[in-house]
């Protein structure tokens, strides 16, 4: 679904109101489940937010749970992940995200559409 995300927090650490609305960004947002976690060896959900041109860049949330939803906006609360060296260092985060009617949604649409037939 076509939605604008914006992080709660940096690396675990609570951002200001000013900060998270000046930090929106469109893009797709998709949920399931990855098959199997190299870090934690068993199936976890799994919220994935692709954006950028041409939805190039992908940003994770591990098991999201819904926080609350009002309107056009909810909320998803979970962990996200980074590598450090040769660890995953896990952070909890919770993205705040509004539902769009945005007029890209059938190039969208049509692009994913494009990139599961390449698959």
């Amino acid at each position: 679904m076509n939605v604008k995300v914006s992080k709660m927090r940096c690396m675990g650490v609570a951002q200001d109101r000013d900060t998270i609305e000046s930090k929106f960004r469109y893009g797709l947002l998709s949920m399931g489940e990855a098959p199997k976690d190299e870090v934690r060896f068993r199936t976890l959900r799994l919220a994935c937010f692709k954006h950028g041109s041409i939805q190039q860049w992908s940003e994770y949330l591990y098991e999201p749970e819904l926080v609350w939803i009002r309107a056009d906006r909810f909320m998803l609360s979970g962990f996200e992940r980074i590598q450090s060296g040769d660890y995953h260092v896990e952070y909890t985060q919770s993205w705040m995200i509004i539902i769009t009617d945005n007029q890209n949604e059938k190039f969208a649409f049509k692009a994913s559409a494009e990139a599961l037939a390449l698959k």
